[in-house]
């Protein structure tokens, strides 16, 4: 997928969506919340792209938070939905997730998380898990530290 094509398939998708939004709301609370949680979505997922994550993910994110965004009937529902998806940790690798949990951006927040800090375990099998989900199975990592290859640390 080239870039102008991320960008017409995102930008159509937020376009469809303001749309929807402006068609279908029942009221002027909810369409604000709504238009809110939004931009919200579109932002967060473009600075997932601009952090270089797949433009494939980031796109599956987004249609399905608006997806979510357009059957959303009350502003809790709303709120809910423009939040991250994160599931709940109830030990020994038992995870919780609710109506409005995305796997995709999921993913994306285990990825972010391990920047700041190695993912305990049950953690790294639950960002495996989600990566084999979307991508299918996982490349095997290349040892780029081989003995014929490694530089030499010298004494100075």
């Amino acid at each position: 997928m080239t870039d102008g094509e991320f960008e017409l398939e995102f930008m159509t998708a937020i376009a469809e969506s303001n749309l929807d939004i402006a068609a279908r709301a029942k009221n002027e609370k909810l369409r604000l919340a709504k238009e809110e949680a939004l931009k919200v979505i579109g932002g967060r997922c473009r600075a997932y792209r601009d952090h270089g994550y797949d433009q494939k993910l980031v796109l599956a994110v987004l249609k399905k938070k608006l997806a979510l965004l357009k059957g959303a009937e009350r502003i809790a529902d709303v709120s809910k939905i423009k939040k991250p998806s994160a599931p709940s940790y109830h030990g020994g690798g038992r995870f919780m997730t609710d109506e409005t949990w995305v796997a995709e951006e999921e993913l994306i927040q285990w990825s972010l998380a391990s920047l700041r800090a190695p993912l305990a375990q049950d953690g790294y099998e639950r960002f495996l898990m989600l990566v084999r989900q979307f991508y299918g199975e996982i490349p095997p990592i290349t040892n780029f530290y081989e003995k014929d290859t490694a530089m030499e640390i010298k004494e100075l």
